[in-house]
């Protein structure tokens, strides 16, 4: 699959919980032909029985659907890092979800160096922003461009202390863009031209901010090499 920044939002979605308010992004993903809903395992921790997600088109009209309405069996959690994973119920997911789903294949699955000259973009819906399930037909993600500010560390997640691996990235990110998937793009962008060397893939996930009291913020990935754990 190669994706613009324009397309990525085939492959993720909103995820909200109308009776918390709580929410944060999930990416659609396809292993061995078994279609997955994956986002971090905080943002998991919150989802109900009301829980919606809320997915669009190119021309910004989003479909609202309840995710217990279209999972099969238990939630899928990482022992040690902040992912988590589900099967969809293939029977369930009609014309809309087609050409929705990111390919196992292309995500980062082994702890290959990452180049900090290598641009990521980020998606997702900070804060709630990009989309609404109370009415709303718009659907937008957005996203923000980045460099890796540090290879694989190991230190204790923000959200219940254990220790795992991540990578850092320049930026903070906020939150409600947990869960949400870190892409390369394939493809170089200048004014001049585009220049593509390969096809898209996700590096990581997004786990959260880490800041001091100095003011100064970076972004937490949850690298993508423990999704193959899972699923």
């Amino acid at each position: 699959m190669q994706l613009s920044r324009d397309e990525m939002y085939k492959v993720i979605c909103f995820i909200v919980t109308p009776s918390s308010g709580k929410c944060g992004t999930g990416c659609f993903i396809e292993k061995d032909s078994i279609p997955y809903f994956v986002t971090a395992e905080h943002v998991k921790r919150d989802i109900l029985p009301d829980t919606i997600i809320v997915f669009g088109e190119a021309n910004s009209a989003n479909h609202q659907v309840i995710l217990s309405g279209i999972t099969v069996g238990d939630w899928i959690l990482h022992p040690v890092a902040d992912i988590a994973a589900i099967k969809l119920d293939a029977n369930k997911l009609d014309s809309k979800y087609r050409n929705r789903f990111f390919p196992f294949s292309q995500i980062v699955s082994s702890p290959v160096p990452l180049s900090r000259d290598r641009e990521l973009t980020v998606a997702g819906f900070p804060g709630g922003l990009g989309t609404t399930f109370t009415g709303s037909s718009k659907f937008s993600p957005l996203t923000f461009r980045s460099f890796a500010s540090s290879s694989y560390l190991s230190f204790p997640r923000a959200d219940n202390g254990k220790m795992s691996d991540f990578f850092c990235l320049e930026n903070p990110a906020m939150g409600g863009y947990s869960g949400g998937p870190i892409f390369d793009m394939g493809y170089v962008s200048t004014p001049a031209m585009i220049q593509e060397y390969g096809e898209t893939t996700i590096w990581g996930f997004v786990h959260g901010t880490m800041n001091d009291n100095t003011g100064g913020k970076i972004a937490m990935v949850t690298p993508g090499y423990y999704l193959k754990d899972i699923i």
